[in-house]
């Protein structure tokens, strides 16, 4: 938590939000541009993540159900007595249908016939396997109390034969780098690029934070360019106003021209300079030069490749062209899944996803129409999974999006259809020839320690 008016309204003026822009240059198709990036940066594990809703009772829209809910809720310990903490409160959404919402992930929302359906929700890491009912228990590589969190990324991955431009941002006073230095240059050499990057350059004071101590005051810091933590003062200090006025929240963006020779690791150094010439800092980045960066290495279905390399004659998608339609689709219903990871990462799950169906009843009651269900057994869904090995046969889903009507035109796929709904204009899927099937790997990656996602969707004629 930060308490800036504790300590002094002009000491701790905000710095001004700036954009940067860095100039465009042409690249050649063996050049590349990427970011080295702090750890908070790339915590987020969104795509490891899998959510699913419990219904734990269903209640009368009255006072009597709303009575029961409440007292439900008590006796398992989601809300107290008092209604004023906070932790239950009531809201009515668009179409002014009553929602309540319960603290531990604890939430309500009412059906068609105007019931509470009380749930909760429930949120699994697919990698790590960790389950919580707050996604912010398995959605983090890095804890913010970590000593790791805002330290930039200790190693980056470069393709052999290619030049990377790894773009360096500095903050809280630093405007430079300087004695850029690869050790070993016969793996990749690294020198000071120019002509791409940007600085800003300020008198304003640097992103400052507090934490509190024990004994109440407050310890006053900001991070730098390398994400350790450097203490300004202690809040009790008589000079502490002064102190953060000394503080300087110039910023830059500087680029180091990589090129990679040969398969293989050295070190990246360069220093790191204020806005005045002074020396801050020196990183040291472990760079792994590798023939290719991609994380698999295999991934085809009934012989087909389903790898982003069209030109390979046995690619799904080979022979087409920017113009054309109908990517991904395979003219095979059934196959042989084979998937291979690169070197330095390990596969550790293939999954194959299938859209469920559900039959529902129009409002009116006339009749009834098929639509891909988000909710099944009181759970969120797109795909149902099934994990697979490489190298067995798998078959492909014939179950295609469907939507309440089927009257308006399908794309190629029979997926997208946009259209205006009274004032508003929306975009859905909806009934159409080709059923997608989601081929999902997960994967870790032995250089960052980390597991990430990856896969492709494959289109297929679907069933009439």
């Amino acid at each position: 938590m930060k308490h800036f008016s504790r300590i002094g309204a002009a000491a701790l003026a905000l710095a001004l939000s700036v954009t940067f822009v860095t100039p465009t240059t042409v690249l050649a198709a063996t050049e590349t541009k990427r970011e080295l990036n702090y750890n908070y940066e790339y915590e987020d594990d969104s795509d490891l993540i899998e959510s699913s809703r419990t219904v734990v009772g269903t209640y009368s829209d009255d006072e009597e159900g709303y009575d029961a809910m409440r007292a439900a809720a008590k006796a398992n310990g989601w809300v107290t007595s008092t209604y004023s903490n906070g932790l239950i409160r009531a809201f009515y959404d668009d179409d002014e249908d009553k929602a309540y919402y319960w603290n531990k992930g604890y939430y309500g929302d009412d059906d068609d016939d105007y019931h509470f359906i009380v749930t909760y929700t429930t949120y699994t890491n697919i990698a790590t396997g960790v389950t919580s009912t707050s996604e912010g228990d398995v959605n983090k590589r890095y804890s913010s109390d970590s000593a790791d969190y805002h330290k930039i990324q200790s190693s980056i991955k470069i393709k052999k034969g290619e030049t990377t431009y790894l773009c360096v941002p500095l903050k809280n006073g630093d405007t430079e780098i300087k004695n850029v230095k690869s050790k070993k240059k016969s793996v990749f050499t690294a020198k000071s690029y120019s002509k791409m990057g940007s600085v800003y350059s300020t008198a304003n004071i640097a992103n400052i934070e507090e934490e509190k101590n024990a004994d109440g005051t407050y310890t006053i810091f900001y991070y730098n360019s390398l994400g350790e933590k450097i203490v300004v003062g202690n809040s009790k200090d008589s000079d502490i106003e002064s102190k953060i006025k000394n503080t300087n929240g110039s910023s830059a963006y500087k680029y180091i021209k990589l090129v990679a020779k040969k398969a293989g690791k050295g070190k990246l150094t360069y220093n790191i300079f204020n806005k005045n010439g002074v020396k801050t800092g020196t990183a040291s980045i472990t760079v792994y030069v590798q023939d290719d960066t991609s994380v698999l290495k295999t991934f085809t279905f009934a012989g087909k490749s389903l790898l982003s390399d069209y030109s390979a004659n046995n690619n799904l998608n080979f022979g087409k062209k920017e113009t054309d339609t109908l990517w991904n689709v395979s003219t095979k219903g059934k196959g042989k899944l084979v998937v291979k990871a690169n070197k330095n990462y390990k596969i550790t799950k293939i999954e194959v996803g299938k859209l469920y169906t559900e039959t529902k009843a129009y409002a009116d009651g006339k009749g009834t129409y098929t639509t891909t269900s988000h909710t099944v057994d009181g759970k969120d869904v797109t795909y149902n999974y099934t994990p697979v090995k490489s190298g067995k046969k798998i078959k492909l889903s014939k179950v295609c999006y469907y939507d309440t009507d089927l009257n308006y035109a399908n794309d190629e796929y029979g997926n997208k259809s946009s259209y205006t709904d009274g004032t508003n204009s929306r975009t859905t899927n909806i009934s159409g020839l080709y059923a997608p099937t989601y081929i999902r790997v997960t994967y870790y990656d032995k250089i960052t320690k980390t597991y990430g996602v990856t896969g492709a969707t494959i289109y297929y004629k679907a069933k009439k």
